[in-house]
């Protein structure tokens, strides 16, 4: 089950005149397996996967630290294809009327910035992750294997990259 769908992508990004079809349920997937599954873990992951739904354990968790993270990734992953369309003639870059398109440098400020969006999203979730396993939360325990007696909030997780980050328990 994805843990988001284009409508919610759309109402929490919030695009003027954007509808579902201009996300593909790769897109979401895309972004989930991406940027989500790694900050989480396969363990917390499989968790959080089967227990988003309507009851589920981790509903909570889901709606308020990871759809808004999720999202953004969406669009991230996304913007490149809205901006062009593959049709029986090759590669076509989209224009409208009363519009202007992107320079090459508006077009990488804004992934950036939708990227910095995601990850700060994406930051909270992490924090929430933290506290709930320092704080010996029982939706998370056992799903690492650590003594949360030797870890702290400021090193409970590190990175790996800038763009793609990857979290693991000290």
């Amino acid at each position: 089950m994805a843990l988001i769908t284009r409508a919610e992508v759309i109402a929490r990004i919030s695009g003027r005149g954007l509808q579902t079809a201009q996300f593909t349920e790769d897109d979401l997937t895309v972004a989930e397996l991406r940027y989500i599954k790694p900050m989480l873990g396969d363990v917390l992951y499989s968790a959080v996967s089967a227990g988003s739904g309507d009851e589920g354990d981790y509903k909570t968790f889901t709606d308020t630290y990871i759809k808004p993270a999720l999202a953004w990734f969406s669009l991230y992953v996304a913007s490149d294809r809205m901006m062009v369309e593959l049709s029986d003639r090759g590669f076509m870059r989209l224009q409208a009327d009363n519009a202007q398109p992107m320079s090459e440098a508006q077009r990488t400020s804004f992934k950036a910035s939708i990227l910095d969006n995601a990850n700060t999203f994406l930051e909270l979730a992490r924090q929430y992750v933290i506290d709930e396993v320092v704080d010996e939360n029982p939706l998370f325990e056992g799903l690492y294997n650590v003594d949360t007696t030797e870890i702290s909030r400021e090193n409970a997780f590190t990175y790996t990259s800038n763009t793609r980050r990857t979290y693991h328990l000290n």
